[in-house]
């Protein structure tokens, strides 16, 4: 059965038709927008015919629009032409090859949100925040998402030479990551942690389709077993579908508001709420995330932590609350992505970082993992049957255990 992914580095996509009307609202009149596209027409027609050498006129033009786009302050933007409007979706029906991380933008550098569990990437002790300096030779600063997916994948068994700067170092390593078949499973690892105090365990590696049903069908068995209380393990999850996460955190409250998105426009500003149908744990539960937990992970997080229903113990999560837009072009073959929203919790805090590096979820109980400690547990997650026994799960027992 396949799965519904996202492969945009933690970007939530939607697919959105806007028709355009020129009113008011809009920042140009009308008479400046069809002088501006006349310049633009002038200045590439003068290119085109007394430029020394010969010229791509579609080269030409893409650079004009992708430095209308640059003008942005919006590592998550970009014109999407034919070959890329593909490629984003490629991974919504299923596995990929590649090595396996979730990417952003941050300090001008391409910089990791989350290696996926069991990767590549993961494999070779790739960490949240970690920068990506180089990519076979090639320095990545100042380069888009877009242009860094399309140096980093490739046909599976093939390699590619990462310069990387951990976060927690000031040196940088270069690193040989074999690609490979990413799989992507939204459950795993469900299992009873503590018969004394009937704790079960349960960890979301991401957010698709099939999370809620799958997050459902776990809890009903760990309760056959026993199950009186809940860790409900987050970190490293980069997130996926807005609706997966409305959908877990309707796991665990039947009411009231999940999660606001804000944005300019009408159709950006939304609220999701919860049904009382879609509850089936009401009984402690704790939360553990670190700064690998991002986007729909936050949501949870934040909206559970709000209305005080779970503890959450780790690390400050990523920061990342921003909505992402694919813009179809008329042709339908191209389009634009943009931030287009902001997500907001219950209460109304942003989980989006900013320059003053506000946002994202801090935890109840903060208590961060080492740099070690964060690649054994990743190796921990990668061996099936392995116990994890970290220090952020020993304090989720210890609080269920002193409630």
């Amino acid at each position: 059965m396949t799965q519904k992914i996202f492969f945009s580095m933690s970007v939530f996509v939607i697919v959105v038709t806007l028709t355009l009307e020129v009113t008011s609202s809009l920042r140009a009149s009308s008479v400046d927008a069809y002088q501006q596209a006349e310049i633009i027409a002038e200045i590439r027609n003068k290119i085109l015919n007394f430029y020394v050498e010969d010229v791509d006129s579609e080269k030409l033009m893409r650079g004009a629009l992708d430095g209308m786009v640059s003008v942005l302050d919006d590592p998550y933007a970009a014109y999407l032409d034919e070959e890329d409007y593909k490629k984003i979706f490629e991974g919504t029906e299923g596995e990929f090859i590649g090595i396996g991380i979730e990417i952003s933008v941050k300090d001008n550098f391409i910089t990791v949100v989350s290696p996926i569990e069991g990767s590549p990437a993961s494999k070779a002790g790739i960490l949240a925040e970690d920068k990506i300096l180089e990519i076979d030779g090639k320095s990545a600063e100042g380069i888009t998402i877009e242009q860094a997916v399309d140096w980093l994948r490739g046909k599976a068994g093939t390699t590619v030479k990462l310069r990387i700067l951990h976060s927690s170092s000031t040196t940088s390593d270069e690193i040989t990551v074999v690609r490979g078949r990413i799989e992507l499973k939204s459950v795993k690892n469900a299992h009873i942690i503590n018969t004394e105090y009937h704790i079960g365990y349960i960890r979301l590696t991401r957010f698709n389709k099939h999370t809620y049903d799958d997050l459902k069908k776990n809890i009903e068995t760990l309760r056959e077993q026993g199950m009186e209380n809940l860790i409900l393990d987050l970190r490293f999850n980069p997130g996926g579908l807005l609706t997966a996460s409305v959908d877990v955190v309707n796991t665990f409250i039947s009411e009231g508001n999940i999660v606001h998105t804000k944005g300019r426009i009408k159709q950006n500003q939304q609220t999701y709420s919860a049904a009382p149908d879609k509850i089936c744990w009401k009984k402690p539960m704790v939360i553990i995330v670190n700064k690998g937990s991002a986007s729909a992970s936050e949501i949870v997080a934040g909206a559970l932590q709000d209305y005080h229903r779970a503890v959450i113990i780790g690390n400050r999560t990523y920061g990342k609350g921003s909505v992402q837009s694919i813009l179809p072009l008329r042709d339908e073959k191209r389009g634009l992505k943009i931030t287009t929203a902001k997500y907001y919790t219950p209460s109304g805090r942003s989980i989006q970082k900013g320059s003053d590096d506000e946002g994202g979820i801090t935890p109840d109980v903060l208590l961060p993992l080492s740099t070690e400690e964060q690649r054994e547990l990743i190796r921990s997650f990668s061996q099936p049957g392995s116990k994890l026994d970290d220090k952020q799960i020993q304090k989720a027992i210890e609080v269920i255990k002193k409630p």
